[in-house]
């Protein structure tokens, strides 16, 4: 799936390089891209900010994921210094048999404003719209589902969920089941005249099947 959502990737963005030229909104850069996800998953329905589970709200449930997070930060809080800890990987325990590592550079601070979301009213679950998926309506049969941020969008409290929310999309033996996510980190400068689709494997979630997606020069 990785190869094929590689080269849809680049074809999308050398056809619509005047949407990121004329620095179009991110919702506007989805649409299109569901458009020629598609054309891929031509068995499937790709939609864009789909709010239903069935005929429920879609929902996804952060407890275990925020009691570890709390639980990482404070031993790290408690066994090194600031600087040490900043330079350090993020490991978490899950269960006392699962370790988790953060492989993108979040700092404690990202980790705490995340966590605080949910200390405010005690609530874990909460209603969720992915940028885009492809699955089968009214179905639980699910195939990708896709999280997308302009790489000038610089809040990391916010790239942290849409992670951790494709982590527990993909989490194997979870309520979805998505086969992959993937975090899609959208140009916000003119595409150059050559490039390639990196993808890099994150693994916060554990047992999940997370990539983040971005274009580099070459």
């Amino acid at each position: 799936v990785n190869r094929a959502i590689g080269r849809l990737t680049a074809v999308f963005y050398k056809k619509e390089s005047l949407l990121v030229e004329y620095k179009v909104a991110e919702r506007a850069l989805t649409h299109k891209l569901a458009e020629y996800l598609q054309k891929l998953f031509h068995d499937y329905n790709v939609d864009c900010e789909y709010n239903k589970n069935l005929t429920k709200d879609k929902q996804l449930n952060f407890e275990k994921i925020v009691d570890a997070i709390k639980v990482f930060v404070n031993n790290q809080q408690q066994s090194t210094t600031k600087s040490e800890q900043n330079l350090a990987p993020l490991r978490l325990e899950l269960d006392n048999q699962s370790t988790v590592y953060d492989e993108n550079g979040f700092d404690e601070p990202t980790f705490l404003q995340f966590t605080s979301e949910f200390d405010k009213d005690k609530k874990y679950i909460k209603r969720v719209y992915p940028d885009i998926i492809a699955h089968l309506r009214g179905t639980n049969t699910n195939k990708i589902v896709i999280e997308a941020k302009k790489e000038s969008y610089k809040d990391k409290k916010a790239r942290l969920f849409d992670l951790i929310k494709l982590g527990l999309f993909t989490e194997r033996n979870g309520p979805f089941g998505y086969e992959a996510g993937y975090f899609i980190d959208l140009p916000s400068k003119n595409i150059p005249d050559k490039f390639e689709v990196k993808f890099s494997r994150y693994s916060l979630v554990p047992n999940s099947n997370v990539f983040i997606v971005k274009i580099v020069k070459v």
